[in-house]
């Protein structure tokens, strides 16, 4: 049975929110328009299968519209996240997985980044094709999967040439501007930001250290091993 309901947080919000089942909480966090009631069929068919469903209408949306209006413009992922951790105190969650689209999704990956400890599963949807674009479920999410792209980063930090690899001139202080720019607009503490760094060093090794596999979606893997990439690995991480 579905029940429905408000609730006031700190920062003044008054949601509209509904809860159906029990089990393992699921959050829905809608996408722009900010309607939880994009979730009317979803809701019945996940709460049959065992799990407590939760899901609201967003600050200053349609029945959340009791909202001070600095909850509801100049919105940030980071913000969006911070609102949903505040919510899900109130009515006694303390971990779930949480379930985003669009705006709901950036949501979803900031609560991953901000609040692992909260996070039991992210999932990601297109919000065009409903098809599930990401789903993040393993110890240390919020540090990996980013970490482990920035062997693009030190990519375009140099250039491999008919010599071999040369950093640019100035590069110590690209990335130490790329780093201090990261925490400034993350929030991230200086330990978070090293393991971020030493995720890249793995990134750097899957990406030109293993064997490519076509049936393994991303641009991940030495194609040719008689080609430069063993040589980006030699260059970028020994």
């Amino acid at each position: 049975m579905r029940t429905t309901g408000t609730t006031t947080t700190s920062e003044g919000i008054t949601w509209y929110y509904e809860q159906e089942g029990s089990g393992p909480d699921i959050v829905l966090i809608p996408d722009g328009l900010g309607d939880c009631q994009m979730f009317d069929k979803a809701v019945p068919l996940i709460a049959a299968r065992g799990f407590r469903v939760t899901t609201f209408d967003m600050p200053g949306m349609s029945r959340s519209a009791n909202a001070p209006r600095e909850t509801y413009e100049d919105v940030t992922a980071q913000k969006l996240a911070s609102y949903v951790i505040r919510i899900a105190d109130k009515l006694g969650i303390d971990t779930a997985t949480f379930w985003g689209c669009s705006s709901g999704g950036a949501a979803v990956l900031a609560l991953i980044a901000g609040y692992p400890e909260r996070v039991r599963t992210g999932v990601m949807v297109d919000p065009c094709s409903g098809k599930i674009t990401g789903v993040v479920d393993w110890p240390g999410a919020s540090i990996q999967p980013f970490g482990f792209t920035l062997y693009a980063l030190e990519n375009a930090l140099g250039s491999m040439g008919s010599n071999g690899w040369k950093w640019f001139d100035n590069v110590d202080d690209l990335r130490s501007a790329f780093w201090r720019t990261f925490r400034e607009q993350t929030g991230l503490s200086k330990p978070q930001t090293r393991l971020i760094e030493l995720a890249g060093k793995a990134g750097i090794l899957i990406r030109y250290g293993t064997a490519y596999d076509s049936g393994f979606p991303g641009m991940i893997g030495v194609r040719d091993p008689n080609i430069e990439d063993f040589r980006y690995l030699d260059a970028l991480l020994l």
